[in-house]
């Protein structure tokens, strides 16, 4: 199952090229992350009580297009892997809504 969202690009994820910088890209994947982690019933409050968290230990992006300040961009992510103990793997996939183009595609362990 997909978990999307929606963001439309802002002004402070431009880099000096003109095109979001590639950590705001990151940011974008953090940020999906967290949505989803909550949307399944372990939001941060939880990791709390628990005393545990999640931490990423290997992540692969793969950049294939630029996106611009105010473009409206997909965010994807879905779970491939679970060993049912401590490790999850993660997809990505981020689409400029305007013409469906894939600029980002990615995966976290």
């Amino acid at each position: 199952n997909v978990h999307e969202l929606t963001v439309t690009v802002p002004a402070e994820a431009i880099d000096v090229m003109g095109h979001v910088n590639n950590t705001e890209y990151l940011r974008f994947m953090e940020q999906i992350a967290w949505h989803h982690t909550t949307e399944l019933g372990l939001g941060w409050d939880l990791y709390q009580k628990l005393n545990r968290g999640m931490v990423a230990r290997h992540t692969e992006v793969d950049y294939l297009a630029p996106a611009f300040e105010g473009e409206n961009l997909k965010i994807g992510t879905w779970i491939v892997h679970n060993d049912e103990r401590i490790s999850i793997t993660r997809r990505y996939q981020i689409v400029r809504e305007s013409d469906g183009l894939t600029l980002l595609r990615g995966r976290t362990r």
